[in-house]
């Protein structure tokens, strides 16, 4: 019978402070179905087996990936030329009875293991989770987390072609210059930071002004901004204010409270095309 246990990823996690020397990863996840799977389990995910994908790109994927180490960075990025967050990969978060090897995978195009949960004695990090079979994005490298996620991320890919020092930027990982990566976690943590300024700073305004109204056209995320403000005044900290549906979620769990804040929309506002959205805060 397979063994399958669950390391508390905390607990086993690679000290990063005592990474002396890393290396960065543009992590493309082109399946929007598992883009959720990726967020909620701080994970990148890809599919590549030979025999199901051509074998010659399936051998270059995963000579990459037997290159990445603990500690290095996972840049997280979408089809549509945007970084998302950045993560720092850590060690493979299961222990299991199947242990393969993927240079003896590579040099015969076979595998030891179609089901369960495979790691490999030649890499700490990559593993396969084939629990629901092999067409499932099984793949996997784990992160400590994805960092300055932002649903509307600005933060682009733009010059990573240039930057690719292994690997083919067409595909889904390959590493690029350690330069054009921290510019890019660099961008996502200012962006990350603006977008958080702006709430507290509206928040505090909130409260002392007990009435505000936002207006902007229809899908600029009046809803969101104002369900954050919310949350941010009222002292809220286990929810991260850049995730929108953690946030809509969290506010919409909390509207029965007597202390809370009412949100009012309204369309064509003084004539305009653009909306509003009224929050009032009734608290004493």
């Amino acid at each position: 019978m397979e063994r399958t246990d669950y390391i508390e990823r905390r607990e086993d996690m690679v000290s990063l402070s005592a990474v002396t020397f890393r290396r960065y990863w543009i992590a493309r996840l082109s399946d929007d179905d598992y883009w959720s799977v990726a967020l909620e389990n701080n994970l990148w995910l890809m599919q590549q087996r030979y025999h199901i994908q051509a074998n010659h790109i399936v051998t270059q994927l995963l000579k990459l990936v037997k290159e990445i180490k603990a500690g290095d960075v996972l840049l997280l990025t979408h089809p549509n030329k945007t970084i998302y967050a950045y993560g720092y990969v850590v060690k493979c978060p299961f222990q299991t009875d199947r242990v393969s090897s993927l240079s003896d995978i590579i040099s015969s195009n076979r595998y030891d293991y179609d089901s369960g949960i495979v790691c490999f004695k030649d890499t700490d990090v990559f593993y396969e989770d084939l629990r629901n079979g092999v067409n499932d994005w099984g793949q996997r490298i784990s992160v400590d987390q994805w960092h300055y996620y932002s649903q509307d991320s600005r933060v682009l890919n733009y010059g990573c072609g240039y930057a690719c020092i292994k690997g083919n930027a067409r595909q889904s990982i390959f590493e690029v210059d350690a330069g054009f990566a921290k510019s890019k976690m660099e961008e996502l943590e200012k962006q990350y930071n603006k977008k958080n300024m702006f709430i507290s700073n509206i928040a505090k305004l909130l409260l002392s002004k007990r009435n505000i109204i936002l207006q902007g056209a229809p899908g600029t995320g009046k809803t969101y901004n104002t369900a954050a403000i919310a949350l941010k005044a009222l002292g809220i900290t286990d929810t991260d204010l850049t995730d929108h549906t953690a946030v809509m979620e969290r506010y919409n769990s909390l509207l029965g409270d007597q202390i809370f804040f009412t949100l009012k929309s309204a369309s064509n506002l003084n004539g305009n095309l653009n909306c509003s959205k009224e929050l009032e805060h009734y608290a004493s």
